[in-house]
């Protein structure tokens, strides 16, 4: 459902300073292979948002699609099976469908070796604060996630590592995360582009949803 092109996502990156890319399509690997292989100036850490019978999780550093619809347990299973690294995304947003069922996040956590703590889509800063606080507890790896459908919602979550990225260096420690929250209205603007297309029918040009950004 996202709406940016190889081109585009290589041009913002490189606007904002960004060496490597974390890309995880929807029940996917497609399109980061693409950029991986059109792209090679970038580090991209080629990854998959799959959907599992009680929502979704992330695998990273992945070689093969992972097929949606299985169990938590055996999606985690199949990730680590290709080397990967297991990420929960939004795991308590309630706002979305797509985020886990409340009974399947105690063994979801258990099992995953990081979380998504802060979400620049997430409506709420409470779901967010409630991640940090379960992958605390649990001990494992917090990342910032952008989340990005949308050219104008590259950069907003980056983050340092001191070395390039790699399953065997995991868990990493990131430092001088920068995350930004964008309004609510500007959220919601992006919602409506999720749902109706790319500026169509309002056929609105990109400036006006960016300004958005700054009320």
């Amino acid at each position: 459902d996202g709406q940016i092109t190889l081109p585009e996502l290589a041009r913002r990156s490189k606007a904002a300073g960004i060496e490597c890319l974390f890309i995880t399509d929807h029940n996917t690997i497609e399109g980061a292979l693409r950029f991986q292989e059109r792209f090679p100036e970038f580090l991209t850490v080629v990854g998959e948002e799959i959907m599992t019978s009680a929502g979704e999780v992330i695998g990273i550093f992945l070689k093969e699609n992972i097929a949606p619809g299985q169990s938590v347990e055996q999606t985690m299973a199949a990730i680590r099976a290709q080397g990967g690294i297991v990420v929960l995304p939004h795991p308590y947003d309630v706002w979305r469908p797509s985020s886990l069922k409340p009974e399947a996040c105690e063994t979801a956590f258990s099992q995953t070796d990081a979380v998504e703590v802060f979400n620049c889509r997430s409506f709420s800063a409470r779901h967010d604060r409630r991640a940090s606080k379960a992958c605390a507890s649990h001990g494992k790896v917090a990342l910032p996630g952008v989340d990005a459908h949308f050219p104008e919602e590259i950069g907003r979550a980056t983050f340092d590592l001191s070395e390039a990225p790699t399953p065997r260096n995991f868990p990493w420690s990131p430092a001088n995360i920068r995350a930004r929250r964008d309004s609510s209205f500007f959220r919601g603007c992006l919602r409506i582009k999720s749902i109706w297309g790319k500026y169509a029918p309002l056929n609105l040009p990109e400036r006006c949803f960016s300004s958005l950004q700054r009320m």
